[in-house]
């Protein structure tokens, strides 16, 4: 197997989608920051992760939102 090893001190991470793919990226970057706030390796200040998503239905339920 071949695993890249990558250093994600200073990660950039963007979820971009429209329609369904909204859905995916807003629950996505819901989850990476939830993984960055709770320790995956290499996790610093230095992270960012944002979202953007266009006429995407509604994700999640009141606890989420």
């Amino acid at each position: 197997m071949f695993f890249l090893k990558i250093d994600l001190t200073k990660a950039h991470f963007r979820t971009i989608g429209h329609g369904w793919g909204g859905a995916f990226a807003t629950y996505y970057g819901y989850v990476l920051a939830h993984e960055a706030a709770f320790g995956f390796s290499g996790t610093n200040d230095q992270h960012r992760i944002s979202t953007i998503s266009f006429a995407s239905p509604r994700v999640g339920d009141p606890a989420f939102a």
